[in-house]
């Protein structure tokens, strides 16, 4: 197990969907190979008891070209992090960035991000189960989720705009508690645990509450 753990609010900042290079090299592939090496371990152990060296001898590298990409195991998870939050954006695109019809792009964006968490569970929960347990992984995690905020902030300022959702709706707060809402409730009910609900109830349940907290015109359709 590592001795030390530097602060993980030195990485490089996440990126979103449109912003990545789309590079095919070897050391892309490499560093890729690392991450997913780190992805299987984490199906087998909690985050904690693997080490830089398990990490490195999945992916079939020594140590030394593992700390070439990553300064620690801390920032491997963080880069993996970075790169799980990426499905969840382009699920969502579709109403995240889009300004068509809200609530059809909606009820698609939730259907497919309930089905990224359904396929990348274990992923998700140790991300969030480590960031329990460490405070740079706390903060790391927080700006992701933050980021997602901030995306769904400024799509309902653009439907307040347009007067589609509820008068002066507070944007950036109701943004926060649908998104930090929804992580936890997939977490508790998406993963392999006796209580899990099937993926089509967690969506129609997220879909309500976020229709109903947003838009007007749901809470009319179904008032």
């Amino acid at each position: 197990m590592e001795t030390s753990a530097p602060s993980v609010s030195g990485l490089r900042p996440a990126r979103r969907p449109s912003e990545r290079r789309g590079s095919d090299t070897k050391g892309d592939r490499r560093e890729q190979g690392i991450l997913d090496a780190l992805e299987a371990l984490l199906l087998e152990a909690p985050f904690a008891k693997l080490s830089v060296g398990q990490i490195a001898e999945r992916a079939g590298v020594g140590r030394t070209a593992f700390y070439f990409y990553f300064a620690s195991r801390e920032a491997a998870l963080a880069a993996l992090a970075e790169r799980s939050m990426e499905p969840l954006y382009e699920a969502g695109g579709g109403w995240l960035f889009g300004d068509g019809d809200p609530l059809p792009a909606m009820r698609e964006g939730l259907q497919r991000v309930v089905q990224v968490w359904t396929n990348q569970a274990h992923l998700l929960v140790a991300l969030i189960d480590a960031a329990s347990h460490d405070p740079d992984m706390l903060d790391m995690w927080r700006t992701q989720i933050e980021e997602m905020a901030g995306a769904v902030t400024r799509r309902i300022e653009r439907d307040a705009e347009r007067g589609l959702t509820w008068p002066n709706i507070r944007a950036a707060d109701i943004a926060r508690t649908l998104v930090w809402m929804s992580e936890r409730y997939c977490y508790m009910y998406l993963s392999e645990r006796p209580w899990s609900h099937p993926s089509d109830e967690v969506h129609a349940s997220l879909l309500h509450l976020w229709e109903h907290a947003i838009y007007q015109s749901a809470g009319e359709k179904r008032a």
